[in-house]
């Protein structure tokens, strides 16, 4: 079964490598340099440096598969990080051994360099040992006719390595895979009871803690109402109990924070404590801390679907004026949470423009998620598009993609250290982007009424 799921993975590889290699051939006969096809300088970058790779990466699906952990939208996440980390081991390694790429270089890219900068270098007198690719065709530059690859016994090693790395992903799938039987799999019932002792300690020690946080708060808000009725005010959660959109609104806040573990609310928390008393928290606190609610955003939009209660929600009275906006609202006031360590720290710097960036931010990521579940019924869409935007956005300093404010160049004129460009009307960009994914999330949902 783990075999027939690597090789269905792989198969939809094959088939996007055919559709390169006719492209490949159509672009030779297009450019007209050359019009003889040599079928295996060709083909054998596909078969020999790609195809190892693309099993790598079918057999690593399987495997995300298998783990409880990581077929869930965590999962992606932990994918995009993991793909990332070894695309970047492999351009430190090109830059210190541009022509001793061996086993590290996942992609391939090392290899066609060094073939690439040895050609060049028997070719030209005086090579520099650089060069670059574009798309544009310049009638004033030299061809130099390539052969292939000259495949010797090294860089055949390199490649089949991958292979290997494959069939070690597919074995650990194996492992793993515990056959969808609910109790456990293999690693679990061998180290039962082990796991059961410390869980049992663990749970009874935050047992404890739960108790008295929950005395603490009890007598806590007790005090505060008490406060509040002298003053002649009422609380916020009465205030809310007491109409129809405050009930929907907490019901959605309950239903977006169930389920979660109490290590989930410690990270949290701890990202609210490191925006609190951090440096740079708009650029080194705040990413992360609004990508820790990453699965709880990507549930907006898709939680019906995916618990087939489609059918019962959307039967409720008014769900696009009262359940949807409640949905979004909820979302807001999730993302404004995990966030607010860092707005109390621009609050107190009196850092205007962040904090007005930073509440279009919490405006804007709901607004995206719902949108993309509402059309797509499937969180991972927005899983996939919010980490890469996350990551070549707040993280990278690209200001046109910082939609919560994090580089100096989204919202002010004057660049930081490490950015090349500003767009200080990034915020204003992302204000009528959030206006225009609502519109969007309610065209959807009512899309799905009417379905």
């Amino acid at each position: 079964y783990v075999l027939s799921k690597v090789l269905s993975n792989l198969s939809v590889f094959v088939v996007m490598m055919g559709v390169l290699i006719l492209i490949a051939i159509a672009a030779q006969f297009i450019r007209g340099e050359e019009l003889r096809v040599a079928i295996w300088p060709l083909l054998s970058p596909f078969l020999l440096i790609w195809l190892p790779t693309m099993a790598a990466v079918a057999a690593l699906a399987a495997l995300f598969e298998t783990l409880p952990g990581l077929r869930s939208g965590l999962g992606n996440v932990v994918y995009f990080f993991l793909i990332m980390t070894l695309v970047s081991s492999h351009t430190i390694l090109l830059s210190e051994h541009s022509t001793n790429i061996t086993v590290a270089d996942l992609t391939g890219f090392g290899l066609m360099q060094s073939v690439f900068s040895e050609t060049l270098a028997d070719r030209i007198s005086g090579y520099d040992g650089h060069f670059q690719i574009t798309a544009t065709r310049d009638p004033t530059l030299q061809p130099v006719r390539w052969e292939g690859i000259p495949w010797t016994p090294e860089r055949l090693m390199a490649r089949l390595y991958w292979l290997g790395v494959a069939f070690a992903h597919w074995l650990a799938a194996v492992v793993s895979f515990n056959r969808f039987d609910p109790a456990g799999g293999y690693f679990r019932s061998s180290r039962d009871p082990f796991i059961r002792v410390w869980h049992e300690r663990v749970n009874r020690l935050f047992g404890r803690l739960h108790t008295a946080v929950s005395t603490i708060a009890s007598e806590a808000k007790g005090r505060l109402e008490a406060a509040l009725e002298r003053a002649g005010l009422m609380p916020v959660d009465s205030m809310l109990a007491n109409s129809r959109f405050g009930r929907t609104l907490l019901a959605e806040l309950r239903l977006m924070l169930k389920g979660h573990r109490w290590w989930w609310y410690v990270v949290a928390l701890w990202w609210i404590i490191a925006g609190l008393t951090g440096d740079e928290v708009r650029h080194d606190v705040l990413p992360y801390a609004w990508l820790w609610p990453l699965l709880i955003w990507s549930a907006m939009g898709v939680r019906e679907t995916r618990h087939s209660t489609d059918q019962l929600v959307l039967s409720t009275a008014h769900p696009l004026r009262l359940q949807l906006p409640a949905m979004w609202m909820a979302g807001v006031v999730v993302t404004a949470l995990s966030g607010s360590g860092v707005l109390v720290r621009m609050l107190l710097e009196g850092d205007g423009v962040g904090i007005c960036a930073w509440m279009i931010g919490a405006l804007f990521i709901p607004a995206l998620a719902l949108a993309m579940g509402c059309w797509s019924r499937n969180s991972k869409l927005f899983e996939v598009v919010y980490t890469i935007l996350w990551y070549i956005g707040p993280v990278e300093g690209m200001s046109v993609l910082d939609f919560m404010g994090a580089s100096y160049g989204s919202v002010s004129s004057t660049c930081g250290p490490s950015e090349t460009t500003c767009s200080p009307n990034t915020p204003l960009i992302y204000l009528a982007c959030t206006i225009v994914l609502l519109a969007l999330a309610f065209v959807g949902r009512r899309r799905q009424l009417q379905t």
